[in-house]
């Protein structure tokens, strides 16, 4: 997870760790709290999603990580998924737009640029709803 642009530095999130630090933030913004499951871990690289201005200048707007996820059925069994997250970035406030089940989703990582696209830049958080498309496995 090495994947940085310009202007924004990224902090690996520990393996196996709660908290969902998958993008740049202040510790008091809603992403800062957001989590998946039990376990989960960041893996491969971060897709910024970006706008250009006028001058050409690129301006992220969104990023998208692929997240595994492990968790135990009323069984004990374990349970393990992959699901892509979708963070609106700054400016405003920085939390999760919306989730791709990647496992379910042959085309998981284009529903996760349609939401990314679509919503990322309106997204109210903390009151919004996060958007789930496609199949859930």
């Amino acid at each position: 997870m090495s994947s940085c642009h310009p202007g924004f530095s990224v902090i690996p999130p520990a393996p196996e760790a709660r908290l969902a630090r998958d993008q740049p933030f202040r510790q008091n913004e809603p992403a800062a709290t957001q989590t998946l499951s039990a376990f989960n871990r960041a893996e491969g690289i971060i897709e910024w999603r970006i706008e250009r201005d006028r001058d050409g200048n690129a301006h992220p707007f969104a990023t998208i990580l692929r997240w595994n996820t492990s968790s135990l059925d009323e069984n004990a069994n374990q349970i393990r998924g992959q699901a892509l997250v979708i963070t609106r970035l700054a400016p405003g406030p920085v939390c999760h737009v919306g989730y791709v089940d990647a496992r379910a989703n042959p085309n998981a990582n284009e529903l996760a640029r349609e939401i990314a696209d679509k919503y990322a830049r309106s997204f109210r958080c903390a009151i919004d709803e996060p958007i789930r498309l496609g199949q859930v496995g």
